[in-house]
């Protein structure tokens, strides 16, 4: 049960969050040009030549994913209780289980609804540690509110959460939830995850494997498709020409693309496909099999896990697995790491990598963001690597797409030692480390502008207070050792806003305000008075659906850690704080503080900052 304090924290976030706003006489949304956190703006470009086959075994740059049908391993004990982390591993607070106080068909309701694709990486870290938590399930409703035939309907509460999993983009994650059942085949979300995981990672062996174990189960469309295009790749034409006979007489939906793909599977060459209007794992697993090019606009999809299969396949051009593994970066189903080896691969001219910004001011599509890439790897002295990742980061904070340019330049980064000589460069790698969450290595780049500012470079002095919201909001440390008045700070930083020519910065100032009380911070005389010189009347804001609002507030009074987390995922959105509203914002940080979610909280509130260009 939470006390008085935690209802005292909620209040000051719900109503002190929007009065500070309000005083600040400006809204969020003109505070400058911010930093976009989303995937870049997509471009239209010639289709290029087709990127090299990778060698066989190595199609998938960063990782070769395990064998997804396993055979004669034991498994633990089917419960919807099964999870692959324990709630102390999985940074929830210990004592209590993650859904204890919870109704089962509410939490169902906020599962199903949760946001995917998610481009925040910290809304998304949250909700896959929600969701792949271990421990007892929430309570079954009352009898009274359920029917026998509602209640065989439901999905098993393990089979609900693999399946969101699997929607926010971790395949991998949620086919090992589903591993965790012994009677998983008997599941229809489970079977149904552990399907498209193996369609996934094209792992067609043992698609077909698991699809064969579920012959006296293939009671839909789709399992029978995927039935269908196993027999085909087994050479059994006949049969499979009569299954899809035998699918067009039932009431399935008509799939043109899939019976042209059986058919070129079958011999027919003139079957191809020049557009898929509803992918799915299948689809894209049938056309690499039969060693058709995916459509270009496929790589404009919403599907992390479409978008991951689009980037890690030969028979897609380069420019359209650019553009798909941009956005798989950003929406967590590709790795950095992946994301650079496909930059690697782009051929460009010498002139053009010694021209890269130039030939990147006139290119905004992702060939213009990977020579920017490629021309701060290939430099080997620290000062024209740190220029080149300098601009690199200023275009993408111009543009769009900060956080992937960040996350796929951090070994880069991680390569050079912080020195005197690159002191121009330290608050960008300050800023960057942070956002990744590199503490200790932000704070020995930290070391070296504050190093520079003692001798009493303004330049550096400046940098150094324009940085401070940042590392407060992110760094424990700092907020331990550094005894300096909150409100004192702020004002210092405020000045140092106006001296710049800051745009907004009453708003910038409103915004950041919020952020500290949601985070702990108690609203200071001095931290309010600095936000009255703007006008004090009302602003007009976009208000959160009020279920999820009030449902919020109730969750985290009774201390309900996973219904807290959801109701909060929710109305955050698919974009995390970034894109929320700062009185939004201000309840979610302080609700998620309030059952003991403060690392979330704080990692949320740094990359909200980073977005409004604080």
């Amino acid at each position: 049960m939470i006390g008085s304090r935690a209802k005292a924290r909620c209040l000051t976030a719900a109503l002190t969050g929007p009065l500070l706003i309000a005083l600040a006489g400006e809204a969020l949304a003109q505070a400058g040009p911010p930093v976009r956190l989303t995937p870049p703006p997509m471009v239209t470009r010639d289709a290029a030549p087709p990127a090299p086959a990778p060698a066989a075994g190595s199609e998938r740059p960063s990782e070769t994913p395990a064998p997804l049908i396993e055979v004669g391993r034991t498994a633990p004990i089917a419960t919807d209780s099964v999870g692959l982390h324990e709630p102390g591993k999985a940074g929830l607070p210990p004592g209590g289980g993650a859904w204890d106080g919870s109704r089962r068909d509410l939490i169902d309701r906020l599962i199903v609804a949760l946001p995917s694709p998610v481009v925040s990486m910290p809304a998304r870290d949250l909700a896959k540690r929600i969701l792949l938590v271990s421990g007892p399930p929430p309570a079954d409703p009352p009898a009274s509110t359920t029917t026998p035939e509602t209640k065989a309907k439901t999905p098993t509460f393990v089979g609900l959460r693999a399946t969101k999993v699997m929607a926010i983009g971790d395949s991998e994650a949620a086919a090992n939830l589903a591993r965790l059942v012994p009677q998983r085949l008997e599941d229809d979300e489970l079977s149904r995850v552990l399907l498209d995981a193996a369609f996934a990672a094209y792992d067609h062996s043992g698609a077909c494997t698991l699809t064969r174990g579920r012959l006296d189960r293939l009671n839909d469309a789709y399992w029978q498709k995927a039935f269908i295009f196993c027999q085909a790749l087994a050479n059994e034409h006949g049969r499979a020409q009569l299954g899809l006979t035998m699918l067009r007489e039932t009431n399935a939906p008509d799939d043109p693309v899939f019976a042209r793909l059986i058919a070129n599977l079958g011999g027919d060459a003139r079957s191809t496909v020049t557009g898929l209007p509803e992918a799915t794992p299948l689809h894209l697993a049938m056309l690499r099999a039969t060693r058709q090019n995916v459509p270009p606009d496929l790589a404009n999809s919403g599907d992390p896990v479409l978008l991951r299969m689009i980037a890690t396949t030969p028979n897609a051009t380069a420019d359209t697995r650019l553009i798909a593994a941009e956005r798989a970066e950003a929406f967590g189903s590709l790795s950095a790491e992946a994301l650079g080896q496909l930059y690697d691969s782009v051929t460009f001219n010498p002139d053009q990598l010694a021209n890269a910004l130039t030939f990147a001011q006139g290119d905004k599509g992702p060939r213009g963001r990977a020579v920017m890439y490629r021309a701060a790897k290939a430099q080997t002295v620290a000062v024209g690597r740190a220029e080149a990742l300098q601009r690199s980061w200023r275009l993408a904070r111009e543009r769009g797409g900060y956080a992937t340019a960040v996350r796929v330049a951090l070994p880069l980064l991680a390569d050079m030692q912080p020195s005197q000589e690159l002191v121009f460069f330290a608050p960008d790698a300050v800023r960057a480390l942070t956002f990744a969450g590199r503490l200790e290595e932000a704070r020995a780049w930290r070391t070296v502008l504050r190093a520079e500012a003692a001798t009493g470079n303004e330049l550096a002095t400046t940098a150094e207070t324009l940085l401070w919201p940042i590392v407060w909001l992110a760094d424990s440390q700092e907020r331990t050792t550094d005894k300096t008045p909150v409100a004192a700070r702020f004002a210092a930083w405020r000045e140092a806003q106006e001296k710049a020519g800051t745009a907004s910065t009453n708003s910038r100032a409103a915004l950041l305000a919020t952020l500290l009380a949601s985070s702990g911070e108690r609203p200071d005389v001095g931290l309010v008075a600095s936000l009255l010189s703007g006008s004090l009347g009302r602003d007009s804001m976009p208000m959160p659906n009020l279920g999820l609002w009030l449902g919020l507030g109730a969750a985290l009074e009774s201390g309900r850690t996973g219904e807290t987390a959801l109701f909060s995922l929710s109305l955050l959105g698919g974009d995390g704080a970034a894109g929320a509203a700062p009185h939004t914002v201000a309840l979610v940080l302080d609700a998620l503080r309030a059952v003991g979610l403060d690392a979330d909280a704080r990692a949320l509130a740094v990359e909200t900052a980073i977005a409004a260009g604080l």
